[in-house]
């Protein structure tokens, strides 16, 4: 797994935002510069989790794809009486 954290701030005098980034394996320690970033009261703090798929992804995707198709034959198959 990764880790993605992002930090804005907006500066309504310069009408600028900066971000400061850090991205990091879950198994990795923190990266440089993380332990001693102060927090402001300002500042938006976003957390990504990103992992890779799984074969149980890929079963999620594709079996209600398979079934509406089965499904679709049947009735189609029944319509024509055969």
């Amino acid at each position: 797994m990764r880790v993605e954290i992002n930090i804005q701030e907006y500066d309504e005098e310069n009408n600028l935002q900066t971000m400061k980034e850090f991205k990091y394996r879950f198994e990795e320690p923190f990266p440089e510069g993380m332990y001693k970033f102060v927090v402001q009261n300002d500042q938006t703090v976003t957390v990504r989790v990103k992992r890779k798929a799984s074969f149980r992804d890929y079963v999620g995707v594709i079996a209600p794809v398979i079934s509406a198709i089965a499904t679709s034959i049947i009735i189609v198959d029944r319509l024509a009486g055969n």
